[in-house]
């Protein structure tokens, strides 16, 4: 888990707080593949999925799929 802020608030995942994962059997960095049976790396359509599932729909205690949606828009935040 990386806080790109670091103690300074607000401290909620998709905002300044981001999970990444790394893969050792390809080297990748993506988002939580296994959370949904998936293999890294991720599609595009299945990054978002995760996001519209899991982090656009959470209180800022889920995770799942923040840092893919910024993979996907070019480590741009446009949530």
């Amino acid at each position: 888990v990386v806080d790109v802020n670091g103690q300074k608030g607000p401290n909620i995942f998709g905002r300044d707080a981001f999970a990444l994962f790394l893969y050792t059997s390809n080297g990748i960095i993506d988002d939580l593949a296994t959370w949904d049976n998936l293999s890294a790396p991720l599609t595009s359509a299945q990054r978002e999925s995760s996001f519209s599932s899991y982090c656009a729909s959470g209180d800022g205690t889920t995770f799942h799929g923040c840092f893919g949606k910024i993979l996907n828009d070019n480590w741009q935040m446009t949530y």
